[in-house]
């Protein structure tokens, strides 16, 4: 089985599809590669999905950092393993401690099968084939032995001003255009909200949350909704209002392609 590498860059994102091909039959030399895309910041965690194999498995990443996630993994461990730029490779390991000596397998190596799931999930499939031996099988190549998981999501902070966090309450006028700020550590490219976002909804006004006046508005939006200054290493989403929100509050809800969600509250004069 082979695992292909591809690239495309797009207003400077840069994106790692894994691609595996061919049958099932046995572990061959082929490689496979886990890459975190863009030029920003993440945050990477890994899960123990399921374990089949009888022998006593280790699990980690191996760069670049070691750190050993389970030492006897059962199946549903999770572990937050480090915050990396957009670019880094990584790799995991599986040691087989029931073999003597214990073997250790890598997911650039021929007992792991990479797939990816998604822009920011990768999943492997490992096979524990030792070599043979009544505690160290060889291998047979169905890669569900250990299934684990890596996800990435972005090192998000805001929001910046003009518009303050919970608990206040963003004091606007209905009908301006608000410039709403955040980061995520680096250039995550353009493509970063998940379908429908941002978004906004009627919500009851709370009386006795603090007020903040937004001092920064427009009468329209101007240009491009979303746009990205390399020198702050910001976002600003330009927010239009309704007239027609006069009296009333609304939630902001900025949710990544990441599956994270942001919200700000707003009361509108």
């Amino acid at each position: 089985m082979k695992g292909i590498i591809i690239r495309t860059k797009c207003t400077r994102q840069l994106i790692a599809l894994i691609v595996t091909a061919g049958a099932l039959l046995a572990p061959s030399a082929a490689s496979a590669s886990i890459t975190l895309p863009g030029h920003n910041g993440w945050n990477v965690a890994t899960t123990v999905d399921s374990k089949t194999a009888f022998n006593t498995l280790a699990y980690g990443l191996d760069s670049p950092q070691h750190q050993t996630v389970c030492a006897n993994c059962t199946g549903g461990e999770h572990a937050a393993v480090g915050t990396f730029n957009g670019g880094t490779d990584l790799i995991a390991f599986l040691t087989d401690m029931s073999c003597e000596p214990a073997r250790t397998f890598l997911t650039t190596g021929a007992h792991a099968r990479v797939t990816q799931l998604g822009p920011l999930t990768w999943q492997i499939g490992w096979d524990d084939g030792g070599g043979g031996g009544p505690l160290c099988p060889f291998a047979d190549a169905d890669f569900n032995d250990l299934v684990t998981t890596i996800t990435a999501s972005y090192r998000f902070d805001g929001f910046f001003a003009p518009v303050d966090n919970a608990p206040a309450v963003n004091m606007a006028n209905a009908g301006r255009s608000i410039p709403v700020r955040f980061s995520l550590n680096g250039d995550a490219g353009f493509d970063i909200f998940a379908g429908g976002s941002p978004s906004s909804r009627l919500v009851a006004c709370d009386s006795g949350a603090p007020i903040d006046v937004i001092e920064e508005e427009a009468a329209t939006a101007g240009g491009s909704a979303l746009q990205y200054n390399a020198t702050t290493n910001t976002y600003s989403y330009v927010w239009k209002t309704d007239k027609a929100w006069v009296g009333t509050c609304r939630q902001l809800t900025v949710k990544l392609n990441d599956g994270s969600v942001h919200t700000a509250s707003f009361k509108f004069k």
